[in-house]
């Protein structure tokens, strides 16, 4: 594929990042957060709402001045949001509310989904989201105030601010639930209707008991003790029907590259229902294949937002990783006569990268026994105890005394022990610790001069010191 040969035209937009503008996020949880404008976008920079609504308003002056018959959609189209601020920029609550939805008679909002009709008389942005500004002033996404443990009172969660989907099945068939602990929704018989702790995931007044006519349609079909409503037969499912060509029940297949042979399976040695999209575009590695006898797994270092497009010139990012790398154990490295940070090329059936090679250098360590702890100590160019409450903060100490230079931090009673022989930081500071970790490494004389003070400030605390203290305490306080 060569972009040369393609003839599509692409035009990129100096947009506002999500500090830049007014709106709403929506996670995995379902839970809408609304954001406000912390500052105006640099130069040109603008919201995707003011981009779409200044694109619609061209479209729908152009369709006015053409009064052929294709040009009707447009000309009717409601384009009429308040702009706010220097630029112009669409009220975004504005738009929300239509996506909330309304009825057209008097352009009332709806409180629920349940509140749209099929008959024209509402109009809805998108329904799941029905509910979150019930009224004007109400935007629940921008709610801060947390009322229980399922987080009611923060934010909105789609739909109905229904915090556990299906949580009719909390409950057993007959409305009663199947654990006081970890009860959610329950059928109250006195008030004919379903109450609890969370939004009932069920038709309000649909008793435990109620079976539908033959001929119900819709949710009136359900029965009263089918709690997956979004189901056809309300039934929770092992195996649907359509859409999903794997399993129900696990079973291991191997990848569709892989180093080995399946153990259990000798004629099927990957997943059959996997759509590997093999091609001569998307080539595979047999499986073992000679010519590429290593494992490789990847893993992200930095924090990105959204790809990276707001975050990866950040600085201190920058500096975690300033370029690709390759993380590869001593022994590798040894195989493949590979120096630490020299270039090194990954291949695979698909392709090739280049980056910097790093032999792995952290090592998780069991327990090491007591009379170990000196030969770690001595053998360490620096100790770091990044710990954020010590009752009295003997590992420092211990270090010190082996003339290890320490890093801690200085909470509880780290600065009265470590004083001036060791590097304090502020918890959490992490850019404090790595600068302090560069301060050691690459000082050989602090290195030096924290090293010499260690032992000394060490001595000043001895077992026999605090058991000599400790007596007088009690002579003090009882006098012998």
């Amino acid at each position: 594929m060569k972009p040369a040969e393609i003839g599509t035209e692409v035009f990129f937009f100096p947009a506002a990042g999500h500090a830049e503008k007014d709106g709403c996020f929506t996670n995995t949880r379902r839970l809408l957060q609304w954001h406000e404008k912390a500052v105006d976008p640099p130069g040109e920079a603008r919201s995707e709402t003011w981009f779409i609504y200044q694109l619609g308003r061209r479209l729908k002056e152009r369709a006015l001045r053409d009064s052929r018959p294709r040009n009707a959609g447009l000309a009717a189209l409601t384009w009429d949001y308040t702009l706010e601020g220097p630029h112009g920029e669409p009220r975004i609550e504005e738009i929300l509310a239509e996506i909330n939805g309304f009825r057209w008679s008097d352009r009332r909002a709806v409180s629920s989904y349940t509140e749209l009709a099929a008959d024209g008389s509402t109009a809805c942005g998108c329904w799941i989201y029905s509910g979150v500004l019930p009224a004007p002033g109400e935007n629940h996404a921008r709610e801060r105030h947390v009322r229980d443990a399922y987080g009611h009172g923060w934010g909105f969660a789609w739909p109905s601010d229904r915090r556990i989907l299906y949580n009719r099945a909390s409950a057993r068939p007959d409305g009663r639930p199947w654990s006081e602990r970890k009860k959610l929704v329950w059928w109250d018989d006195a008030a004919r209707r379903w109450t609890g702790l969370d939004v009932p995931d069920f038709a309000i007044g649909k008793a435990p008991d109620y079976r539908p006519a033959d001929d119900a349609t819709g949710d009136a079909a359900l029965a009263g003790d089918k709690p997956f409503l979004l189901h056809p037969d309300g039934l929770g499912w092992l195996w649907v029907p359509a859409g999903l060509r794997d399993g129900p029940l696990p079973t291991h297949y191997e990848p569709l590259e892989s180093p080995v042979r399946h153990p259990l399976y000798s004629t099927r040695q990957t997943n059959p229902a996997a759509d590997a999209k093999a091609g001569p575009e998307n080539a595979y590695a047999d499986s073992p294949d000679p010519r590429f006898p290593y494992v490789l797994t990847t893993y992200r270092l930095t924090e990105h937002h959204t790809a990276g497009g707001m975050s990866r010139t950040l600085p201190h990012l920058a500096e975690l990783q300033p370029e690709m790398f390759c993380e590869i154990s001593p022994e590798l490295a040894a195989e493949c006569d590979v120096r630490h940070g020299e270039w090194v090329t990954v291949v695979t059936a698909r392709g090739l990268v280049e980056a910097r090679a790093i032999k792995e250098k952290v090592h998780f360590r069991e327990y090491i026994p007591a009379e170990d702890l000196p030969i770690v100590y001595n053998l360490a160019d620096v100790f770091v105890y990044p710990s954020l409450y010590e009752g009295f903060g003997l590992p420092p100490l211990e270090a010190m005394a082996c003339g290890t230079p320490v890093i801690t931090t200085a909470v509880s009673s780290m600065p009265e022990h470590v004083g001036e022989a060791g590097i304090l930081i502020p918890p959490p500071d992490e850019r404090a610790l790595f600068q302090a970790l560069l301060a050691i490494l690459q000082d050989p004389d602090l290195r030096r001069q924290l090293s010499e003070k260690g032992p000394a400030r060490a001595a000043h605390y001895s077992w026999n010191r605090t058991a000599l203290e400790t007596l007088n305490v009690y002579r003090r306080v009882q006098p012998v």
